[in-house]
């Protein structure tokens, strides 16, 4: 109810899924963990949160787009095909290098000082690099790079068990 999930009648669990509010153009990423939706002329029933920042939760239902959000194609020995390319250069960021891997964003901060309270939490609980980037006005936590499936899941889990966190995947 208060992670950013969804219930969807034939998408595989776990997968994610971009939701946009077609009233207002708002849109969110949510994980789809369950089976759903619980209404025959619904497409997807998300939580309470995803339908909040969706500016929708006290209506109960609106107009959606459910775009999925294509995984990164996964190798026999469970490595990432395709690492992501140099995204540094797409961004315009010249200190922080993307490329090697797969990265998850495990939140964005209005804040630096937020951000690295988060990060000094974060980094207790894995052993993969959780870098800071600045971009904007915020302060983004990422972690990566990744190249197999099940640390990737592994931290995914982390960042929903202790923060109640579903992080976005950065892929090309």
């Amino acid at each position: 109810m208060y992670a950013m999930t969804a219930a969807h009648t034939t998408l595989p669990i776990p997968s994610y899924a971009k939701v946009t509010n077609i009233s207002n153009q708002k849109s969110v990423v949510v994980r789809i963990n369950d089976r759903g939706p619980f209404h025959s002329n619904r497409l997807i029933d998300l939580s309470y949160v995803a339908a909040l920042k969706l500016d929708f939760a006290e209506k109960g239902t609106t107009q959606v787009e459910v775009e999925v959000i294509t995984p990164p194609k996964i190798m026999a020995d469970d490595s990432l095909a395709n690492p992501v390319k140099t995204m540094a250069n797409i961004r315009g960021k010249k200190n922080f290098d993307f490329s090697g891997g797969v990265y998850l964003q495990a939140g964005a901060f209005s804040t630096r000082v937020a951000a690295q309270k988060f990060h000094a939490n974060l980094v207790t609980l894995t052993s993969t690099p959780v870098n800071l980037l600045q971009e904007n006005q915020l302060t983004k936590v990422i972690i990566g790079p990744l190249t197999n499936l099940n640390v990737l899941n592994k931290l995914s889990d982390v960042l929903e068990s202790n923060f109640n966190i579903t992080p976005i995947l950065l892929s090309p």
